[in-house]
């Protein structure tokens, strides 16, 4: 059993190396290769995009892997529809490669020819001997064997020239285009991206307390988004409404820093969609609070968990809402922990 088993393990080994092997020559045969990398936030749109410019545009598919959130292609174009490649690539999604390796394979080709020529002069001069009638039966037979050499090599020499004819003017592709991860853990390679944006922010405090803190606050914030993910910032300021300046020790600023995660559930369409997309979230950092009477400014930490809906989502916009609850972490809590409403535009930058 050990014997065979390690006998599959040879045949398999044999056959990889010479599958790849036959697949790294195929594509150096080609004046030009293309390989590109995506990462697709609307993956089925992009492999359907893809798959219409394979059957519109490819003269030979070499091989094509369609998976769940992956698409694998490799496969044959004319040289002309580069262009065409080009522009629909970074249609597809965030682009992590897109490279073009061109040959010159003139001065080979030339030297084929040369040694097609020099052939067929060889093989006039042996046949000219052979003609010659004082010839021993061994010089004959030498003679005839470089013959069948010369042959042999110019047959040689006369297909190699073809293959090059055949992939003269031809671009050999490869492209795998991946579903984007929604959520900023996995495995997969995170697409960062720069959309700042403004949120407007409502808080209602649970248990608001005469010289702690006010029945509402109302904020104005910056919010960063880093990664498609998505990974954010938020900073910015609350202020009371109606604030009663008559209470000294109210609270009536408080100047907010947050980091925050969003997680798209798998089976709500993990944020696809252009519209409606659901989540859930939190945010983790501090603020520090402002007094009427200016004292006791402290930086006090917080935890925000929260569900959300994205009202709408493209390539270049946001718009985005969520209620979350706001958390003090500290002897705060009891009269500062609320209920929050947030919504917010963000912006490709």
């Amino acid at each position: 059993m050990a014997k065979y088993s390690q006998v599959l393990k040879i045949v398999f080994w044999f056959w990889f190396l010479f599958i790849g092997s036959e697949i790294k020559v195929f594509a150096q045969n080609y004046n030009s290769q293309k390989r590109a990398t995506v990462y697709a936030t609307h993956f089925p749109e992009s492999k359907a995009k893809i798959n219409k410019f394979i059957r519109q545009h490819s003269i030979r598919i070499q091989k094509k892997e369609e998976m769940a959130e992956r698409i694998s292609a490799e496969f044959v174009m004319p040289e002309n529809n580069l262009a065409a490649l080009d522009s629909l690539i970074p249609s597809l999604g965030w682009v992590v490669e897109n490279a073009l390796t061109s040959q010159d394979f003139q001065q080979h080709i030339r030297q084929i020819k040369i040694n097609l020529q020099d052939e067929a002069e060889e093989q006039n001069r042996l046949q000219e001997q052979l003609r010659q009638a004082a010839l021993e039966a061994a010089q004959k037979q030498q003679l005839q064997s470089r013959l069948e050499n010369s042959l042999h090599n110019r047959k040689r020499l006369q297909q190699e020239l073809r293959n090059y004819e055949d992939y003269d003017s031809l671009v050999f592709v490869a492209i795998n285009i991946y579903d984007e991860i929604t959520y900023p853990t996995g495995n997969r390679k995170i697409a960062f991206v720069n959309m700042p944006g403004i949120e407007y922010s409502l808080l209602f405090p649970e248990n608001p307390k005469t010289g702690t803190s006010n029945d509402l606050y109302q904020g104005y914030l910056i919010k960063y988004l880093f990664t498609r993910g998505k990974s954010y910032l938020d900073l910015g300021v609350y202020k009371a409404v109606d604030n009663n300046r008559a209470d000294s020790t109210l609270i009536n600023e408080l100047f907010l820093i947050n980091f925050g995660q969003d997680f798209y559930p798998r089976h709500f369409g993990r944020g696809k969609r252009k519209y409606l997309n659901l989540y859930t979230c939190y945010q983790i950092g501090g603020f520090i609070i402002n007094r009427n009477n200016d004292k006791h400014n402290t930086f006090n930490p917080n935890l925000n968990i929260g569900l959300g809906v994205e009202i709408f989502k493209s390539k270049h916009i946001l718009i985005d809402n969520k209620v979350s609850y706001f958390l003090p972490l500290n002897e705060l809590n009891r009269n500062l922990r609320s209920l929050s409403y947030n919504a917010s535009l963000n912006f490709v930058f």
